[in-house]
């Protein structure tokens, strides 16, 4: 007996062969589904962290406010904790690439840790040579062999950090620091980093290391998304704060203080010297002023001489003159004897002499007077430029003194994986995968259970005759229900082994090598047997299947075999409701009153082909409904939340005096249409036992936060307004805590500080949490005035963001500035890893309409083959007969596409809500035409299925079909 069971076993499926593949490929696709995206989270974990080995990507960065040394390296290095570390460089400059600027991050070669991973060319080997990224490369058209020049993209040149301009591309590479295409912001240029670049060491101009990376012993071997590993690396960023990390602090304001010290010294020994120098010019000239009174005294006297000796060589010139007219001297004039002319000639010869030697001694004190005057007048300029100099010493000085009181204690901040941001991005896909995986494959085992259901118990329906006459033959139950159940696992079985072994491979390396245009750095995909989602797929298929299985076959069975040996009757014809509302019921022709009451009719199969078309279409309305929800944190939080234009960060301990000149530009600067002053800080937001992370925002003007973010209620579109005994926080921190307007909540900073405050509405927020303060609130809460440390700006239309950025960062009060502009397109660009996955489940979604629809059609057309036999018989062409089922397809087709909106609608809230992260919030509503588009899909594989199914029907045999059962 058993042996006639099983050969007739064999014999069912040879002879149901295409039922039997049925079941195995709706099994097959759930399964595979299922499995596929629950394998797709731990590949892509293992993908990663493979990647991250290879590279031995760092596991701790070390970043000081003032650079680092060879001695904190080392200090670090000597750790227990630690594998080791090292210092290195990295700059943002401007690169004139082909006559464009882009910001391009330069980085120093560190060998041993993140090691980069050449894709072509060779590695640089002079300081003037780098490598680009591929990604960068490839988009620019740049080859291996091109040079650019460089520019700091600030005041500064940029000789005072690089010791070369110029910059020649030896190669092309990828970095784990850098695995998606986002490249981060910066400083200069438009505040995002277009390309990186790898150059050596020696290419940098700088005393102190801008950051330093370590690794931790044995984290390697641990899983880099891990419990395990975080641990790991926990444990050695505590043994840095506890250890040397204070000493270095100290060794470092030591050496800066130092530094200081000697520059005012040096300035001191220079004012000492030029205030020497204008001493002793000072008194110089008063040495030459007295030497030229004296110099004028003495050539008075010589004038008096000279003057006197003159005169009397007049008197001869009177006498001689008179000789020679008169022919002699009259006696008396010089003496009382005549004198001839010879020897008054000779007398006056002997006067001249005597005047020669007093004027060329006049001559003399002359020169050196107009040297005295030249030297009176050289030493008054030096005196001029020393005191000139002086006073630009004295304000050097004192520039210095400010500086060096200015000099605090630097801060290290000590950051592990998280703080790089592709390394997050990338966990959060993995998240959203994983997420999406909990929800999607429900709808598949649910269709695939109630597929294997009609399935079955169409099965079970055409063999009635055989089951009773096994029961006639005293077969019992069970061996009767036996074959029907071993039937059932035996495609499930088969189904879900296939399905799990495409699934595990497929999904994974299909969206991994997807995410490829998003994460250039995954070189090698990863996949792994995950045995874990393939048996519990299994075990679920096999469960619905045989619940399936039992439950047709039960009813069955319960029949003695003298009714199960005869025919089921036909289902017995009533009236429907149309027709009782005569003025439609009567405008319908024959064929569409028919088709109607077939519908009401297989009530049934009716329900099973409605379920498959709404629920196929309500899964790729959630594909759609996606896109469209991760498309609104963008539109929304930089669209309608947000409306200021750019965020100013000031730098930390700042003096009043840059504060005003920062302040003094906003105020006068044409393009800043207004600004706010604002006061925000990291913190912690509890509820009990539930804690998230955010921003708390305290206005200076509460008043006018409203013209920079808007505050309304997301449901309603009522704006919340700022109270002073309560704060607003946005929707997704309220959902997070599990709290409500009137609740409060607990404001905490690190485990020392906590405040309570009272919730007075939340607001309307997709990205980040933000916790909203009035000033007076928090001088009530903290005892303190909130000092601003932000500026929101909204500026004219049209503004040049590039030259703005670098004119607000020029300003030294300010650290950072950025646009929403470049917000906007750094977030759409992350979330552009949506479309694949929303690609996958609109193919998957379509892969499971087409083969439920096609067996379900598939089962009416064989359920109905006397039916359609009749028709073709009575005359009906092959068009006609085909129209018949059609237009039933049609109908439900219509109602399953309006259930499925409704359907698809409800699920959207579900998976959003499921597929979210902690800090960020999808958008609640589905574009009208992500309906449309869904609809069209739809309707395009139901077109399919008809076209194919029309050339089933021409098949039908109309003798063989109209045999009577008996």
């Amino acid at each position: 007996m058993v042996k006639a069971v099983n050969k007739e076993f064999r014999a069912e499926i040879k002879n149901s062969f295409s039922r039997f593949i049925s079941i195995l490929l709706i099994v097959a696709l759930g399964v595979a589904f299922y499995v596929g995206l629950r394998s797709t989270e731990p590949d892509m974990r293992t993908t990663g962290d493979r990647i991250y080995d290879k590279s031995n990507m760092m596991d701790i960065k070390i970043i000081s406010t003032m650079g680092l040394s060879d001695s904190d390296v080392e200090a670090v290095k000597g750790l227990d904790t630690i594998a080791d570390a090292v210092g290195t460089y990295s700059k943002d400059l401007i690169a004139d690439i082909d006559g464009n600027e882009k910001v391009v991050k330069f980085m120093a070669e560190t060998n041993g840790i993140n090691e980069v991973e050449l894709i072509s060319g060779n590695m640089p080997k002079n300081a003037d040579e780098c490598l680009l990224d591929k990604a960068f490369m490839e988009n620019a058209g740049i080859q291996i062999g091109d040079t650019f020049t460089i520019s700091s993209g600030t005041k500064d040149p940029v000789s005072d950090s690089m010791n070369t301009k110029k910059f020649r591309v030896v190669g092309s590479f990828t970095s784990t620091l850098y695995m998606s295409t986002n490249r981060g912001t910066s400083t200069i240029g438009n505040g995002t980093v277009n390309a990186l670049a790898v150059t050596l060491p020696e290419a940098f101009k700088s005393e102190a290391y801008t950051e330093m990376y370590a690794t931790v012993k044995g984290a390697k071997e641990e899983d880099g998304y891990s419990d395990n590993y975080f641990e790991l690396v926990q444990k050695a960023i505590d043994e840095i704060d506890s250890t040397v990390k204070d000493a270095c602090i100290q060794a470092k304001y030591d050496e800066l203080y130092a530094k200081a010290t000697d520059v005012i010294d040096g300035i001191d020994e220079k004012l000492t010297t030029a205030k020497d120098g204008k001493k002793q010019a000072q008194s110089t000239v008063k040495k030459l002023q007295k030497t030229i009174k004296t110099l004028d005294t003495s050539m008075e006297g010589l004038d008096a001489q000279i003057a006197s000796v003159q005169s009397q060589i007049d008197n001869y010139d009177v006498f001689i003159d008179r000789y020679k007219a008169n022919g002699s001297v009259p006696a008396g004039v010089l003496n009382a004897n005549e004198v001839p002319i010879s020897q008054l000639e000779s007398e006056k010869a002997g006067i001249v002499a005597t005047k020669e030697p007093l004027e060329a001694k006049k001559t003399e004190l002359v020169k050196q007077k107009t040297t005295c005057q030249n030297g009176i007048k050289e030493s008054k300029a030096k005196i001029t430029e020393l005191t000139d100099g002086i006073t630009e010493l004295d304000l050097a000085k004192a520039d210095a003194e400010d500086a060096r009181e200015e000099i605090t204690s630097p801060s290290w901040y000590l950051l592990d994986r998280t703080s790089i941001s592709s390394y997050v991005e990338y966990d959060q896909d993995a998240d959203r995968i994983n997420n999406i995986g909990k929800v999607f494959p429900v709808i598949f085992f649910l269709v695939a259970a109630l597929v294997s259901l009609t399935t079955m118990t169409r099965m079970i329906n055409e063999q009635r005759t055989q089951i009773g006459t096994m029961k006639a033959l005293g077969y019992d139950k069970f061996t009767i229900a036996f074959k029907y159940i071993k039937y059932a696992m035996l495609a499930t079985i088969t189904g879900s082994v296939l399905g799990g072994l495409i699934g595990v491979h497929l999904f994974p390396t299909v969206i991994l090598n997807a995410y490829k245009v998003m994460y250039p750095s995954l070189s090698e995909v990863q996949t792994k047997l995950n045995l874990e989602p393939m048996i519990t797929a299994t075990v679920i298929s096999i469960l619905c299947v045989l619940a399936a299985t039992i439950f047709s076959s039960y009813a069955t069975l319960r029949e003695n075999a003298a009714e199960l040996m005869r025919p089921l009757a036909p289902k017995v014809g009533k009236k429907i409701l149309l027709e009782r509302v005569p003025f439609i019921w009567k405008h319908l022709n024959f064929s569409m009153k028919s088709s109607i009451r077939n519908l009401v009719r297989y009530k049934k199969r009716f329900f099973m082909t409605l379920f498959g078309i709404s629920g196929s279409m309500a899964l790729i309305i959630v594909g759609f409904g996606l896109k469209d929800s991760t498309q609104a944190i963008v539109n929304k939080q930089y669209g309608e939340i947000h409306h200021y234009d750019a965020s100013v960060t000031l730098a930390s301990k700042v003096n009043e005096k840059r504060i005003k000149e920062a302040t003094d530009f906003f105020d006068t600067d044409d393009r800043v249409e207004s600004y706010l002053k604002l006061y925000q800080t990291n913190m912690t937001f509890a509820n009990g036992k539930k804690e998230a992370d955010g921003y708390l925002v305290v206005p200076m003007e509460a008043g006018k936060l409203t013209d920079y973010v808007a505050l309304k209620d997301r449901k309603t579109q009522k704006k919340v307004s700022m109270k002073e005994d309560s704060v607003i926080i946005d929707e997704k921190l309220a959902s997070l805590l599990e709290v409500s307007a009137g609740d409060k909540i607990t404001l905490k900073v690190g485990e020392q500080e906590f405040k309570t405050v009272t919730i007075g509405g939340i607001t309307e927020n997709y990205l980040n949490h933000y916790v909203y303060m009035s000033p007076d609130l928090y001088q009530k809460t903290y005892g303190k005035t909130a000092e601003f440390n932000q500026i929101f700006l909204r500026t004219v239309k049209n503004v040049d963001t590039k030259q703005m950025t670098e004119d607000i960062l020029s300003l030294k009060a300010c650290s950072g500035a950025m646009f929403i502009t470049t917000l906007h397109d750094k977030l759409g660009e992350v979330l552009k890893s949506i479309d694949i996955i929303v690609l996958v489940l609109i193919i998957s979604a379509g892969g499971l309409a087409f083969v439920v629809l096609y067996n379900l059609n598939n089962i009416n057309i064989s359920e109905r083959k006397r039916e359609l036999a009749t028709l073709k018989v009575l005359g009906f062409y092959d068009g006609e007969v085909s129209a018949y089922l059609i237009r039933e397809n049609i109908m439900i087709s219509i109602i399953g596409i309006l259930v499925g909106c409704l359907l698809g609608a409800v699920l959207h809230q579900f998976v959003i809500q499921t597929a979210e992260i902690d800090v960020i919030m999808f958008g609640r509503k589905i574009a009208p035409i992500s309906y449309l588009y869904s609809a069209l899909i739809t309707v395009a594989f139901m077109i399919l299925i008809n076209f194919t199914m029309h050339f089933k029907m021409k098949k039908i045999d109309m003798a063989e079909s109209m045999k009577s059962v008996e």
